[in-house]
């Protein structure tokens, strides 16, 4: 939304994400946690391919 110049929208997006995650990391009941053992990848600078080649990897390594 940025890159098209639609910066406010793209505001609004990002105040809702962040909302709707502290809500639920900070609820009582079942809070959203990383799963243990899980592999965290960090996208925000990658774009699909990238991502697509962590995962591939992270995979492959993992097999016996």
């Amino acid at each position: 939304l940025e890159k098209s110049g639609d910066y406010d929208n793209a505001q609004h997006v990002l105040t809702s994400l962040q909302k709707r995650d502290h809500k639920d990391s900070t609820r009582k009941t079942a809070p959203l946690q990383i799963a243990l053992g899980a592999k965290v990848i960090d996208s925000t600078s990658m774009d699909a391919d990238a991502v697509i080649a962590v995962v591939v990897e992270q995979v492959t390594s993992a097999r016996p």
